[in-house]
């Protein structure tokens, strides 16, 4: 009697099914689509650092990876990091938020940074916010409010729209400052913008150096255009070569970084959606006024449009209410509402 041999026509489908069809934009497609999708993650040498699990997994909790990054944004020395577990308090929709928070020792003095991945626009009163936690956080009655500054740095994934004629590069440092003399009001708070958008896209050669701000946001935007020409990565920069490869990761850890892919991808596709649909209008209309009150309410009003825009597609999509106000920036009670 002969045996019949079953073999799988997408034995990566197989595995990994359960993942993509908790996407609801997904699994629709047919199982020859689902599988070229799993490829085009799996398929590289290094993590994509621009996703959550990616970045976490190699800056947090390994301190030669995360030392150059931050010596290089910080224009800092560095000589070593404490990796803190803060959390929020009050369990506010940022509760499950990805981030990195570290106390950093120099030779003089002490300082806490937190570091995320920022996915969206609406985030100035967030970064503040999380800045101001951590401060709180290191406080107690009876502290007389010492406290180690805090410098909050954030990986924007998207190109930032600043206001008219400021200078266009890559890190942008914000303090509290008077407003005609410009003294600065103290070193409490610092918040760092990391802008990855306005990174060209080329690969670093050792004929013409770059400055190390650049070499930091090449190596977390581009690690993947180093396969294969590893030479050129400053040697600094070698313990993330490492701890980012894909063949590296154990089975759990796989299927985390496949799942934070995918989620990415799909908020990706309403954020365009909402673009296209032009809810931009009120940014546009607001910069076009002579006056500040102006240009910050026609900034809110589209961003509030366009993450409602987004809300509701992802509720039609089937999404859990708190994975809605993760990634779109909304309350539970929005969300709730535009159910009703």
């Amino acid at each position: 009697m002969d045996k019949t041999i079953t073999v799988s026509k997408t034995p990566l489908l197989d595995k990994y099914a359960s993942i993509i069809n908790q996407s609801p934009e997904l699994r629709n497609l047919d199982d020859s689509q689902k599988e070229t999708r799993l490829r085009s993650i799996l398929s590289t040498t290094y993590l994509d650092l621009t996703s959550d699990f990616a970045f976490k997994y190699v800056f947090g909790g390994n301190e030669k990876c995360i030392l150059p990054l931050l010596n290089d944004v910080l224009n800092e020395e560095i000589l070593s990091v404490e990796y803190l577990q803060n959390e929020l308090q009050g369990g506010g929709p940022d509760s499950k938020r990805v981030f990195i928070d570290v106390r950093c020792h120099t030779a003089h003095r002490d300082f806490i940074v937190e570091m995320q991945n920022c996915k969206r626009d609406d985030f100035k009163n967030r970064l503040f916010y999380y800045g101001a936690a951590d401060i709180h956080n290191q406080l107690t009655k009876g502290d007389n409010y010492h406290y180690c500054p805090v410098y909050v740095i954030a990986f924007l994934n998207f190109r930032y729209r600043h206001e008219p004629n400021i200078e266009d590069k890559l890190i942008y440092t914000y303090q509290m400052a008077e407003t005609s003399t410009h003294e600065l009001y103290g070193n409490q708070m610092r918040i760092i913008l990391c802008e990855l958008d306005r990174l060209n896209k080329h690969t670093l050669t050792n004929s013409k150096a770059a400055d190390s701000a650049t070499e930091c946001l090449q190596i977390v935007k581009n690690i993947s255009t180093f396969a294969g020409n590893e030479g050129v990565v400053p040697e600094r920069y070698k313990p993330v070569l490492e701890r980012a490869r894909l063949s590296a990761l154990d089975e759990r850890n796989t299927v985390q970084y496949i799942h934070s892919m995918l989620t990415r991808e799909d908020i990706q596709s309403y954020k365009n959606a909402a673009y296209e649909d032009g809810r931009e209008d009120g940014f546009d209309e607001g910069l076009a006024k002579g006056r500040e009150e102006g240009r910050e309410e026609g900034r809110e009003e589209g961003r509030e449009a366009r993450n409602i825009e987004i809300a509701k597609s992802m509720l039609s999509k089937g999404y859990e209410v708190d994975v809605i106000s993760d990634l779109a920036g909304l309350t539970s009670d929005t969300i709730s509402n535009l159910e009703s």
